[in-house]
């Protein structure tokens, strides 16, 4: 089946076996819709355009925003943990106190050695604890 649209059509090459083809849509309808493809396109166009420029304006108030909320989240965690361990110290027999106490230093120091094993070795890929 031949494509209805042919760019390349000479209507005076038509012969009496070849019939002259029918348009899909009259001139004026197609002048329209042409230009309702282009009014589209720019909208679209204008319209990125838009959204960039107003994600840039808002961006660094986002942003605020966001590291505000970490930072009111981090100091959730930290104060439910001091309060519950303090409580926790407060109402539980030495031994508890004394493996808590033990067991928060010695989870300090593995984290800082973490810490301390990634600053020195960034790209060691064998070290799972590397981003």
């Amino acid at each position: 089946m031949s494509d209805p649209i042919d760019d390349d059509f000479d209507p005076s090459s038509a012969t009496p076996e070849q019939p002259k083809p029918t348009p899909l849509l009259p001139d004026d309808q197609l002048a329209k819709l042409l230009a309702m493809k282009e009014k589209a396109s720019n909208a679209f166009k204008s319209g990125t355009s838009d959204a960039r420029e107003a994600f840039e304006k808002k961006f660094p108030k986002a942003r605020e925003d966001i590291e505000k909320g970490i930072n009111d989240l981090s100091y959730a965690i930290g104060y439910a943990i001091s309060f519950g361990s303090t409580l926790a110290r407060e109402f539980s027999p030495d031994n508890v106190t004394d493996g808590f106490d033990r067991g928060s230093r010695a989870g300090a120091r593995a984290a800082e050695e973490v810490v301390r094993h990634r600053k020195n070795n960034p790209t060691n890929e064998n070290d799972p604890t590397a981003s």
